[in-house]
């Protein structure tokens, strides 16, 4: 019973661990769109293509 409760709450921990991740990294999102949607901050996208993929 001692190792249930244990793996149990090993489990909550995880699960509990990755919520947060997860609501840390949609904040984050969130403030970088809205940081972008006034301009406050410029978004730099670094490409390229090759001119041999014809």
């Amino acid at each position: 019973m001692e190792k249930q409760q244990a793996a149990e709450q090993a489990r909550a921990d995880l699960d509990a661990k990755a919520a947060k991740e997860k609501a840390d990294v949609l904040a984050e999102n969130e403030r970088l769109r809205r940081a972008a949607d006034d301009s406050a901050r410029r978004l730099r996208i670094a490409g390229g293509c090759r001119a041999d993929t014809f």
